[in-house]
């Protein structure tokens, strides 16, 4: 479940111009999920090692030799940042605080957030794994938690005057452009994202067989209306909490896809010994990690704050389905 989740609803309620279409997204977004989801396990259970679409691509297109690979590596190195779910947190802390987001007070939390994140990996892998699974399971706690207040006010019995306001014409003032449509979707799937992760990891899984069987502070507002000032606070901390669990997640992820790429023999300065090895504990790739850190610091000191959310969902969302676009049809061939 991505940081997105939390993050997303009112940019693409924005893109699309109403909220009858935005549901419909969502739903689409989950079948599509759902079904890259069963598709990834059966990639995963065929080729079980790291690596995730690297793995896949390579196995498939076979020719031109090293095309797959570099195509992959382009978008994971220069792409694969996880700036998003730091400047969710730094913002939601803000919000919690009661501060105004500064222009380099957002920048300055978020680039600590990333450089905590890499070190924990890096140098105590053991803590940054329980923090990781403990994070998840608050988060699908959290999540929980939305849902029901959403059943609450549609019974009427909160403050929130008319609960059924959003549903008289749903679809009005729906967007007739392609274009926000095709946006909107990839921000739904950014929100979905992470059910794929598990696979840049497959040599940290002991039997994929067996597990094969078995609007950057809009939570924060919708708390704030249901159950006032004090609650808004209390689920920015919340919602930061959950980022900072998915940016641990998928910077474990990250780099290990980045070590199997410097492994491949990617060109990479200082030469690619250093960069495939678990530098310094042995159990864990610092130098794969910092591959990751620095376009994420890149992105987070880049673009200014007040956009740098949604320009980093546009930029991450194309490269990344078209991927897995060339993945899903060998599936279906």
């Amino acid at each position: 479940i991505g940081t997105g989740i939390f993050s997303t609803p009112s940019s693409i309620l924005s893109s699309v111009g109403s909220v009858g279409a935005s549901l419909l997204l969502w739903v689409l977004g989950f079948l599509l999920s759902f079904c890259g989801l069963f598709i990834w396990l059966e990639f995963g259970t065929m080729f079980p090692r790291s690596g995730g679409e690297k793995v896949y691509l390579e196995a498939v297109y076979t020719k031109p030799k090293y095309l797959a690979t570099v195509i992959f590596a382009v978008n994971a190195i220069l792409l694969g940042f996880t700036a998003a779910g730091c400047i969710v947190f730094a913002s939601n802390i803000l919000v919690a605080a009661g501060q105004v987001a500064g222009r380099w007070t957002e920048r300055g939390i978020a680039l600590g957030v990333i450089f905590f994140v890499t070190l924990l990996h890096g140098l105590t892998p053991k803590t940054g794994i329980l923090f990781m699974n403990a994070l998840s399971i608050f988060k699908i706690v959290i999540l929980l938690f939305v849902v029901i207040s959403g059943w609450v006010v549609l019974s009427g019995k909160t403050r929130v005057a008319d609960p059924h306001v959003n549903f008289r014409n749903a679809f009005a003032g729906s967007s007739t452009s392609s274009n926000d449509y095709a946006t909107a979707t990839f921000k739904v799937l950014n929100a979905y994202a992470g059910w794929s992760n598990v696979n840049y990891v497959m040599n940290n899984v002991r039997d994929p067989e067996e597990i094969d069987a078995s609007g950057v502070t809009v939570a924060a507002l919708f708390f704030k209306n249901v159950f006032g000032s004090v609650a808004e606070r209390a689920l920015s901390v919340f919602v930061a909490l959950s980022a900072l669990g998915n940016v641990i997640t998928v910077t474990f992820a990250a780099s290990r896809v980045n070590q199997e790429l410097a492994k491949e023999g990617i060109p990479l300065p200082f030469g690619n010994k250093f960069w495939a090895s678990n530098w310094p504990t042995g159990k864990s790739p610092l130098p794969g990690l910092i591959i990751h850190l620095i376009p994420s610091v890149i992105i987070i000191l880049g673009p200014p704050p007040a956009v740098a959310y949604p320009f980093i969902l546009d930029v991450e969302g194309y490269p990344q389905q078209i991927i897995n676009f060339f993945i899903v049809i060998v599936s279906l061939s």
